[in-house]
C-alpha cells in the first residue's frame, strides 16, 4: 500500500528555522486540519518546544487535551455554539474572539477568570474580525465579562503576505498598530508568509507600537511548504516533512509505441 511517511527531524528544523526568522516573538504553531494532514496528536508532541499550539476547532483542541498535551492551546475560529464554550472551558482552551455574539456567550459561563481570549481584529482580510476602530470597545467588554481572564491579547491576519509586491499588509501592519493606542497586551500579526517576508510584523517600530510580546502563527512553513508561490521552500531553508511511499511489485520492458 502507498503511505505517507511523516519526518519528525524536518518539522523540528522547520520550527527552529521560524524560530531564528522571528527572534524575540513568541510561536503559536498552527497544527489546525490535522496537521495539514501530518497528524495531529503527533504533530503536538513534536512540537513540545513551542510556546503554544493552535487549532480551528474546538474539537481539535478537546483530542489534544485527552491526548495528554499541557501545552497553551488557541481556537482560531473560536465557538460557533454555548455548548462549544462550554466544552473549551472544561478542556482550557483559549479562544478567538472575532463577532458580536461571542460575548453573549462568555456572559453566559456561570464561572469566573475560566478562559483567555484573543480578540481579533479585521484590518483589510475582510473575513473574521472587528473593525480596529472598536478595538477599545471590545476590551471594555471582555473586561465585563466575569469568565474571562485578565489581560486578553489582540490580534489580526494577514491577507496578501504571500506577495512581496502588496502593499496590502503595510496598510495592515499599520492600521493594526494605530488601532493598538495606549493597550499594553500581547499581540499576534504574522503567519508563515508574514514571518519569511515583512519583518515589519515582528518587531516594535513607529508603524507598529506595541507593549507586550508579539506571537508569530506560522503554519504551511512548519510543514516544509514555501507560502510564497514562485519560491520554493529550499530558498527559505525548510525541509519537506512529509514523502510517500509505495512497494515496486513489478518491473517490465516494453517496446517503444507500446500500449501502458
Amino acid at each position: 500500500t502507498a503511505v505517507a511517511v511523516i519526518n519528525a527531524s524536518a518539522i523540528r528544523h522547520n520550527f527552529n528555522r521560524i524560530k531564528s526568522a522571528a527572534v524575540g516573538c513568541r510561536i503559536m504553531a498552527v497544527i489546525k486540519a490535522n496537521a495539514y494532514g501530518h497528524g495531529l496528536i503527533e504533530t503536538a508532541q513534536i512540537l513540545s518546544n513551542a510556546d503554544g499550539l493552535a487549532v480551528a476547532r474546538v474539537d481539535e483542541g478537546a483530542k489534544l487535551r485527552m491526548a495528554g498535551i499541557r501545552q497553551p492551546i488557541l481556537v482560531l475560529e473560536g465557538c460557533a455554539e454555548f455548548a462549544e464554550m462550554e466544552l473549551a472551558v472544561e478542556h482550557d482552551l483559549e479562544l478567538v474572539v472575532h463577532e458580536p455574539s461571542h460575548f453573549d456567550m462568555l456572559d453566559a459561563l456561570l464561572k469566573e477568570k475560566v478562559v483567555a481570549i484573543w480578540l481579533k481584529l479585521d484590518t483589510g482580510m475582510g473575513r473574521l474580525g472587528f473593525e480596529p476602530k472598536l478595538l477599545d470597545a471590545c476590551l471594555t467588554r471582555l473586561k465585563n465579562c466575569a469568565a474571562v481572564k485578565p489581560d486578553p491579547r489582540v490580534m489580526t491576519h494577514l491577507a496578501c503576505a504571500d506577495d512581496p509586491n502588496d502593499r496590502t499588509t503595510l496598510q495592515q501592519v499599520r492600521s493594526f498598530g494605530a488601532a493598538l493606542g495606549s493597550f499594553t497586551g500581547d499581540v499576534s500579526i504574522a503567519n508563515s508568509a508574514g514571518v519569511l517576508l515583512w519583518p515589519q510584523t515582528l518587531a516594535c517600530s513607529e508603524l507598529l507600537d506595541y507593549k507586550g510580546e508579539n506571537w508569530v502563527r506560522p503554519g504551511l512553513a512548519l510543514y516544509g511548504a514555501s507560502p510564497i508561490p514562485g519560491r520554493s521552500a529550499q530558498e527559505f531553508g525548510l525541509e519537506p516533512a512529509m514523502s510517500f511511499e509505495s512497494r515496486l511489485i513489478a518491473v517490465k520492458t516494453l517496446k517503444k509505441g507500446a500500449r501502458v
